[in-house]
């Protein structure tokens, strides 16, 4: 699959790695394992959550990124405990 080298889509790969590199630095461990993608002028995150409170930080923390405009949080919570499978 050939790559846009356009550089809009330079500035949004830029941007979506800016916003990763943020989130898993955070200090938050689930943040790490979040999607990241620019969709019509936005961040888009994806993923998984155990709470309401880790979703909106990750939506604060990817609107601090210097050049996110808007933000489109898509994560799922699920506040299901872990099983012993899941670790």
């Amino acid at each position: 699959m050939p790559v846009d080298f356009t550089p809009e889509a330079h500035t949004d790969s830029t941007l979506a790695l800016k916003v990763a590199s943020r989130l898993r630095s955070s200090g938050y461990l689930p943040l790490r394992d979040l999607h990241v993608t620019v969709a019509t002028d936005a961040i888009v995150l994806g993923g998984t959550l155990p709470s309401f409170y880790l979703k909106q930080l990750a939506q604060v923390v990817a609107k601090s990124v210097e050049g996110v405009v808007r933000v489109s949080n898509d994560t799922i919570v699920n506040r299901e405990p872990a099983t012993s499978q899941d670790i």
